[in-house]
């Protein structure tokens, strides 16, 4: 079914570049800006933004389903702080959308009614208890622990999440044993941190131009050893190119290059904030002129998602993506690989 649903999304895709049309095949819903931690690089639970009701989620998703929208990612701040997390789950669940989740992993025992309904659940883990708790508090690294434990249990695809950083950067391979031992998908993600107004006091915790590099580079050798990490090999060479990693993102009036997929973020995936504004991606919340779906149109928020400036970012996450919907022979290759492997485990 995987494997079918993946070739359609790719026909569609391959009709909407041809076309010249967005599409927003995957898109990240912030359904709430309110976190129970306090991350030492995260600001968002700061931003005092009205955060919209059920019913006006159920239109947005009803939506973005007529618009081709095929998964959805719930995300925050804390999806799970939502009363009414378990409704918007299962309203996408009904409407035909894949549902995921985003979550730092301490409600997830609580609420083992919504963690059922997910398609997979993505728990945050920057590493050795030491480390996650200096980063994201204390107790936190045993209530995500408990959180995959959970997913595991209930039979969930679950993945952790890691933030590489001055914190962490040393349990790199901590990390790799602990996805290996328990065959989790584990995403390696490098620590935003240009003074936007979004990440806190990530400016103190970032790595140096040079260790960073150094650590892609490990990263990158250690792929072909190391098949539970998500990203491909493609992806981390890419990001070692980035010329400076004090810069989150590149646009066109800084007249910089950098290597990479083209931005497919506004057109093929997207990010809707709390309060209902289509960004191109969670980068670019807060930074670039949104629309607001409700009382915009979608239609419209698209066009606006898709005119943003930006030419590359240093996440890579984002690689990925922009790279998967750039067909990239590499990274799809590396996608198909990890899904057949899963298939012979279980």
């Amino acid at each position: 079914m995987w494997i079918a649903g993946a070739v359609g999304t790719g026909l569609r895709l391959i009709a909407a570049i041809a076309r010249g049309r967005g599409v927003p095949f995957q898109v990240t819903l912030s359904v709430t800006n309110r976190c129970n931690k306090t991350c030492a690089y995260c600001s968002i639970p700061n931003l005092a933004v009205p955060e919209m009701g059920t019913d006006e989620w159920r239109t947005i998703m009803n939506r973005l389903r007529e618009a081709g929208t095929r998964r959805v990612l719930f995300f925050g701040g804390e999806p799970l702080l939502r009363e009414d997390i378990l409704e918007l789950v299962t309203h996408a669940r009904s409407i035909g959308l894949r549902a995921g989740m985003t979550t730092n992993g301490s409600l997830v025992p609580q609420r083992a009614d919504v963690i059922r309904q997910l398609d997979s659940l993505a728990v945050s883990l920057d590493g050795s208890p030491d480390s996650h708790d200096r980063i994201r508090g204390k107790g936190s690294h045993e209530q995500a622990l408990k959180a995959v434990e959970v997913a595991m249990e209930y039979r969930v695809p679950v993945k952790v999440n890691a933030v590489l950083c001055a914190d962490n950067g040393k349990d790199l391979e901590w990390l790799l044993d602990f996805s290996d031992k328990r065959g989790l998908p584990l995403v390696l993600n490098i620590l935003r941190s240009e003074e936007t107004g979004l990440h806190r006091d990530a400016a103190r915790h970032r790595l140096d131009n040079e260790s960073v590099r150094e650590l892609l580079d490990t990263v990158a050798r250690v792929r072909r050893d190391h098949p539970q990490i998500s990203f491909s090999r493609y992806t981390y060479e890419t990001v070692r190119k980035w010329p400076d990693y004090t810069l989150d993102r590149l646009t066109r009036r800084q007249h910089l290059k950098a290597a990479g997929p083209p931005c497919s973020a506004g057109r093929f995936h997207g990010f809707v904030s709390a309060e209902g504004r289509l960004y191109p991606c969670v980068l670019t919340a807060g930074l670039v002129p949104a629309l607001n779906i409700l009382q915009d149109g979608l239609g419209a928020a698209m066009a606006q998602a898709a005119s943003h400036d930006c030419i590359a970012c240093s996440s890579p996450c984002m690689v990925e993506i922009n790279a998967a919907f750039a067909l990239h022979p590499r990274v799809i290759a590396r996608h198909l690989s990890a899904f057949f492997r899963k298939r012979r485990i279980n």
